[in-house]
């Protein structure tokens, strides 16, 4: 289906998200570095990228920003702990926040609505 990067600090929610998205029949790009993130999304022809704030070397709200500096048309979803949420100023570069507690399969409903979404729409959280 859909060319994913999915970026996450915690190896095991990683493993998580990945998994459920190749289920789901998307191919993904794993990585835990902003950093990463940024190298994968300038080589990759992505559909979407799942982005953690906390994401490391590099934080998902830069990331973010330089993603949308580059390619203003893919859309991101960002992750979020229940207890925190990413400043204003990162979620207004996204289409939407995924609280990491919702779980695996609501985030691939998340990621299905997003890609079904015309380009420059932005979701509610």
């Amino acid at each position: 289906m859909a060319n994913v990067l999915c970026v996450d600090c915690n190896p095991a929610l990683l493993e998580k998200w990945t998994d459920a998205l190749q289920q789901a029949g998307h191919h993904v790009h794993a990585t835990a570095s902003g950093k990463r993130a940024l190298e994968i999304f300038v080589h990759a022809n992505l559909d979407i990228v799942i982005l953690d704030y906390r994401a490391r070397e590099v934080y998902g709200g830069e990331v973010a920003l330089r993603m949308r500096a580059l390619r203003p048309d893919v859309p991101i979803l960002m992750l979020c702990g229940a207890y925190w949420w990413p400043p204003e100023a990162a979620i207004n570069l996204v289409n939407g926040l995924h609280v990491k507690a919702d779980g695996a399969q609501i985030l691939v409903d998340h990621v299905n609505k997003l890609l079904q979404k015309p380009v420059g729409e932005h979701a509610a959280a």
